[in-house]
């Protein structure tokens, strides 16, 4: 049996069928696109991780007032990590504005920081700031909690020095030489301490030292 004209399908109404499902189905992507992106953007701006690495981009750029500025957001969406802490007292630390940079650091270790570089420049910072008591005592608990390298008793011994305490100035630079036998500074400091307290042929072996170190090619 053969079909009549009126009773063939019509390739015009197929392909207009056909071009509206496919229409429909970009809609679709299109819109699913549209919310994952949002999704994705949305996910972007809650991270602290964003903020973290634009504050390190703008700290390449020497931008140090943006650079915190990103830290402060980091700072907002995660308070209970140290680490935007922790960049932000660097950039205080770098910049000498030593309170600010204290602060940050003590934050950071209240947060857990176990950052050994952390805990040095906060002792400095204490000794910068004329706390060289306390920067003594906080480099000694470092040493005695194992979180500290060979310079902190060089940094523990100009604290106890600052702050007139010449035996335990004395004892520490002792122990900096033993970590540095032939550093110049330390020895012409060890040396000094030696002289204040009376230890004439100390002083005299030191100053001998000094002198060969110093003659030698």
């Amino acid at each position: 049996m053969k079909l009549t004209r009126k009773e063939l399908p019509n390739p015009r109404k197929i392909l207009a069928v056909w071009s509206g499902g496919i229409l429909l189905v970009l809609a679709v992507l299109g819109l699913y696109t549209l919310l994952l992106h949002s999704q994705v953007e949305a996910l972007r701006v809650r991270s602290p991780w964003t903020y973290l690495k634009e504050a390190e981009r703008l700290q390449g750029l020497n931008n140090s007032a943006a650079a915190l500025r990103m830290l402060e957001k980091a700072q907002a969406l995660a308070p209970d990590d140290p680490l935007p802490f922790e960049r932000a007292g660097r950039i205080y630390y770098d910049t000498k504005e030593w309170q600010q940079a204290l602060d940050a650091y003590t934050r950071a270790l209240r947060l857990g920081s176990r950052e050994i570089d952390v805990r040095g420049k906060a002792m400095w910072c204490m000794i910068r700031l004329g706390r060289n008591l306390e920067g003594a005592q906080f480099g000694e608990a470092c040493v005695k909690e194992g979180l500290s390298t060979d310079s902190f008793y060089r940094y523990i011994a100009e604290a106890y020095r600052r702050a007139g305490k010449v035996p335990e100035a004395t004892k520490f630079y002792e122990e900096a030489r033993r970590k540095a036998p032939n550093d110049l500074a330390i020895l012409q400091r060890l040396m000094e301490m030696y002289t204040t307290l009376s230890e004439t042929k100390k002083a005299e072996n030191l100053q001998q030292l000094l002198t060969d170190l110093e003659s030698a090619p």
